[in-house]
C-alpha cells in the first residue's frame, strides 16, 4: 500500500498521504463488530478497535503531522469487515 500511495503521489494522480498499517494478532476479536457464540472470548471487540483508533492513533497522527480533516480506512478479509463497520457507524 505504501509503495502504491508514494509511486502514484509522485505523478500527482492521488494527493500525498500518511500511510499507516496496524497490525495484530487478534484479528478476528478486533475486526468483528459482532461476538460470535463459538468465539465469545475472541470476537466482537470492533468498536474497541475503531475507537482505539480513533481517540488514540488518529489524534496522535494529528498532533505530530500536518493531516487533512478526512481519513482513508482500507482492508481486506476481516480488515474489510471492520472497514465496512467504521463506515456504518
Amino acid at each position: 500500500m505504501a509503495a502504491n500511495v508514494g509511486f502514484l503521489s509522485t505523478y500527482a494522480i492521488i494527493p500525498e498521504m500518511i500511510t499507516v498499517g496496524v497490525s495484530s494478532d487478534q484479528r478476528m476479536k478486533y475486526f468483528t463488530p459482532t461476538q460470535i457464540d463459538k468465539f465469545k472470548d475472541s470476537s466482537g471487540g470492533a468498536e474497541q478497535f475503531r475507537q482505539f483508533l480513533e481517540q488514540e492513533l488518529l489524534s496522535t497522527l494529528g498532533k505530530k503531522y500536518r493531516t487533512s480533516d478526512y481519513q482513508i480506512l482500507t482492508g481486506h478479509s476481516f480488515a474489510g469487515l471492520f472497514s465496512c463497520y467504521t463506515q456504518a457507524t
